[in-house]
């Protein structure tokens, strides 16, 4: 398998995969290169003050488009030359600019330009649909595993129906000031198979169409409960036709002024921290503790 160092140090230099794509139009103008810089350094700014942020504190952030039409940039986090971590920024429909993810990992930290570069391609759709491909070969981003198809298949099977604004459209108020951080202890989820055992985290309306902001408040806090009392809560979420299945564990969470963090953590071969907003993860798969 091709090393984590060489998919990730590549976002110098990697080129984005064209594929067929319907994209929604933005009824404003697309922010540009100088405002997603600026809209960055001030979430830098908040995230600096959170303790697994402190390499973060007067770093230098580059930009980087994630593909054209996609209105979606990667920007990369960078302090005495080395990577520390990544955010993912979105424009919206009203041409706002929205903070997708971001988080750390040790592939970050790598340094130097790779032979591999040019024949990498990335292609970020949403947190749970976000692939490296390397010679026909297609990888999770994140986690570097790789998955079940190749890339005809992925191709085939798995285009992009919507831009990426779609998939953010519930996000429509941007987070502005970070009110609270916590995190405890990475565990292994394999540990204990709860999704197997156990049913998931849920309200009293089992159909998630009928959840109403109620709803999503009781599950948030629930699942903030479980973390502080040490549950180990798992993420699962299942994707590309449910034919890939992936387990997270979750062990912290940033609360913002406006949206709820949750901090999504994988050991592997090596560690990687994710923050998604919690409306996104509900959407995408179940907590189960």
């Amino acid at each position: 398998m091709i090393s984590r160092a060489k998919i990730f140090l590549i976002v110098l230099t990697v080129s984005f995969i064209t594929m067929n794509t319907t994209v929604t139009a933005l009824s404003h103008t697309v922010p540009g290169k100088e405002a997603v810089l600026k809209q960055a350094d001030q979430w830098v700014q908040q995230l600096s003050q959170a303790s697994e942020f402190k390499t973060w504190q007067n770093a230098t952030l580059t930009v980087f488009p994630l593909g054209p039409g996609t209105h979606s940039w990667m920007v990369v986090v960078e302090n005495k030359n080395e990577q520390t971590g990544y955010l993912i920024v979105h424009a919206t429909s009203e041409g706002n600019l929205q903070l997708g993810e971001y988080g750390f990992g040790a592939y970050i930290s790598q340094t130097g330009a790779s032979s591999q570069a040019s024949k990498v391609s990335l292609l970020y759709n949403h947190p749970f649909s976000a692939v490296a491909i390397h010679q026909s070969r297609v990888y999770d981003m994140f986690l570097l595993e790789e998955l079940p198809f190749d890339l005809e298949q992925f191709n085939k099977k798995f285009k992009k129906k919507s831009g990426f604004i779609n998939s953010y459209a519930s996000l429509d108020v941007m987070p502005q000031q970070l009110e609270e951080s916590y995190a405890s202890l990475p565990f292994d989820p394999y540990e204990k198979i709860t999704w197997l055992t156990s049913e998931p985290l849920t309200v009293k309306h089992t159909n998630h169409s009928d959840w109403d902001d109620a709803d999503l408040y009781s599950l948030a806090i629930a699942l903030q409960n479980a973390v502080h009392q040490k549950l180990e809560p798992r993420f699962i979420t299942e994707q590309y036709n449910n034919e890939v299945m992936f387990v997270w564990s979750v062990i912290g969470y940033h609360k913002w002024d406006q949206q709820l963090y949750i901090q999504l953590h994988s050991s592997g071969t090596e560690p990687v921290d994710r923050f998604i907003p919690f409306s996104l993860l509900i959407e995408s798969g179940k907590f189960y503790f």
